[in-house]
């Protein structure tokens, strides 16, 4: 795995948290003074959005060495146990009732503190339902469900990053109906984790859209074409986002807010771009930085965005164990070892 491949997966990582974090400073901002003054995402927490996308990366790593050792994996049932510790950590559930791996995430205060968790899934992982795309929980089309999908275009089990759009498309879907069943919720995941695997492979912008766009539904790929033409003269008006997307409280509007704002807009513009929503929706703030820290690598996150982000070190980590593990199964000639504490957190 080349080392350019490496930055932008902990790049899409990382501006997940500072797309969260902007969309949610600007929120504030503008519920307390009525205006929108300068971006700013200094001493900014990990959001539940971004802590649920790290839990998504735990499961997706407990499965690629599960599937290494037993030549068999089920990712929907490690990430319903993986959002279930996400709950525990962050008070929401009493005790863990899951046998299988633990991983590390929940021990972790950084990765569940202030945890803001939606009714919709909350209810639905205390259900114990364990969505899958044959069985939905319910119609839930929640924007929340969206960006735990990101890993999914670079972890799919058994898989080299950036070999399998499709399959990341699925696992994508996978991610999302553990908790929301709506099309427009599990395909607009999907979406997301596609456009990830082809950017994080090298792909352009419009080439990975046209591949999601020869995987998804009608309904979806509509809301594709709708965001690039949005995105075709330069970054897009809050009230062109909003006359098409709304408030980008569906996963399906708040993915078109987000591809918009990556396609009208140049590198770390983009991320904000995305979080001047009139009102503002970190789940499309969070995705647009996906996009972006997938297409441009480090180098479109801001210092100044990234040095009081607490938790920053968090998202690194995982992400250096991401690239442990796939440069691991890069590895032809079995000179790479996982090291004790890899196997420990995920094995």
């Amino acid at each position: 795995m080349s080392e350019t491949t490496s930055t932008r997966i902990a790049a899409s990582l990382l501006a997940v948290a500072v797309g969260e974090n902007l969309a949610a400073r600007r929120a504030a901002e503008t519920a307390t003074s009525g205006t929108l003054g300068p971006l700013d995402a200094s001493e900014g927490r990990l959001g539940p959005l971004t802590q649920l996308c790290l839990f998504t990366t735990e499961a997706l790593l407990i499965c690629g060495v599960e599937l290494e050792r037993s030549d068999q994996c089920l990712p929907p049932a490690r990430l319903e146990e993986a959002y279930r510790r996400w709950l525990v950590g962050s008070g929401q559930r009493p005790s863990p009732a899951d046998q299988g791996p633990q991983g590390w995430l929940a021990l972790v205060p950084t990765a569940t503190r202030a945890a803001v968790v939606a009714p919709g899934l909350g209810a639905a992982l205390g259900a114990a339902v364990g969505g899958r795309l044959s069985r939905r929980p319910n119609q839930d089309a929640g924007a929340e469900s969206l960006v735990r999908a990101v890993p999914a275009g670079f972890l799919v089990p058994g898989f080299t990053a950036g070999a399998s759009p499709e399959e990341a498309y699925h696992l994508g879907c996978e991610t999302a109906v553990v908790t929301h069943g709506s099309d427009a919720a599990v395909h607009a995941a999907g979406c997301l984790a596609a456009l990830v695997c082809c950017l994080v492979a090298g792909e352009q912008l419009a080439a990975a859209v046209a591949r999601a766009d020869g995987l998804t539904t009608p309904e979806l790929s509509a809301v594709l074409s709708a965001a690039v033409e949005l995105g075709a003269g330069g970054a897009p008006s809050a009230e062109a986002l909003e006359g098409r997307f709304g408030r980008a409280e569906r996963a399906d509007d708040a993915l078109g807010v987000a591809l918009a704002c990556a396609a009208g807009s140049g590198r770390d513009v983009a991320l904000g771009a995305s979080a001047c929503l009139t009102v503002p929706s970190s789940a499309a703030s969070a995705a647009c930085g996906a996009l972006v820290g997938a297409r441009d690598g480090i180098g479109a996150l801001p210092e100044a965005w990234l040095g009081g982000l607490e938790g920053r070190w968090l998202v690194a980590e995982l992400a250096d164990d991401v690239v442990r593990w796939l440069q691991w199964g890069a590895d032809a000639q079995g000179e790479l070892e996982l090291g004790e504490r890899f196997l420990e957190r995920y094995g």
